[in-house]
């Protein structure tokens, strides 16, 4: 695959993301996305990205299809994708809990001023940023990889996580992912307050820039030094 510039490594994703039946695909994606908090339709979603990594390193120009005939099969993927960001997130986890910790105790210590909350609202805060960034940055390489291999245990190589994340690339697709990920936060919080229906819209913004997103960590996967695997099959359309 071609080296992208900046611009073109976005504009490919953002045409990537309207091939097909798009309407379709909105809808189906952007409800799973929404209604997530049932934990199946996020699984699901999840071995929907997957799916993406997977079609993406084998030349696929088109998002992958909603069907029933492959539920049993994403669903399965969703699982491990799902192991694997529980894999990834607990160092934050522990960081978080460790500092919460140190905070607490010394606020007990000290007492509970006002400054002492101030300064803990401030670290927990700026860990959640740190954490959020991590998060941006580790799991779309772990999925490449996991999509690749088709095993947690590939999912987790240092090796390949390193060669992957040290491309040009791939940097360049997390920082522009960064950006329409924030941008499409703060439009995803301002319909949230729209009565009722304000959390089921929210899906239909953040699967098509997640679908974007991901396309670009893929696309910029493949110019990495990663050796892929020739094993990787297409999802069946």
């Amino acid at each position: 695959m071609n080296e992208y510039s900046t611009t073109g490594l976005l504009e490919e994703a953002i045409g990537y993301s309207v091939e097909g039946d798009v309407i379709k695909r909105v809808l189906i994606g952007g409800l799973l996305v929404s209604f997530s908090v049932l934990v199946l339709p996020i699984v699901y979603i999840l071995g929907y990205y997957v799916d993406i990594f997977r079609e993406t390193i084998n030349g696929v120009d088109t998002p992958p299809v909603f069907s029933t005939e492959n539920v049993g099969v994403r669903l399965k993927r969703g699982l491990g994708a799902t192991a694997i960001s529980l894999i990834y997130s607990l160092p934050v986890l522990v960081v978080y809990v460790a500092v919460f910790a140190v905070v607490v105790g010394f606020g007990s210590l000290s007492g509970m001023t006002e400054g002492s909350i101030l300064l803990a609202l401030l670290i927990t805060t700026v860990i959640g940023l740190v954490g959020s960034v991590y998060t941006a940055a580790v799991t779309p390489a772990a999925f490449v990889l996991y999509a690749d291999t088709g095993s947690i245990t590939g999912a987790v190589s240092l090796t390949g996580m390193k060669k992957i994340m040290s491309c040009k690339q791939y940097i360049v697709a997390l920082l522009l992912s960064l950006v329409i990920l924030t941008v499409s936060g703060v439009i995803a919080v301002v319909i949230s307050f729209i009565p009722f229906v304000g959390f089921v819209f929210i899906g239909f913004i953040q699967f098509p820039v997640i679908v974007i997103s991901y396309r670009m960590f893929g696309r910029a996967a493949t110019q990495s030094d990663y050796n892929f695997t020739s094993t990787a099959p297409q999802t069946t359309h």
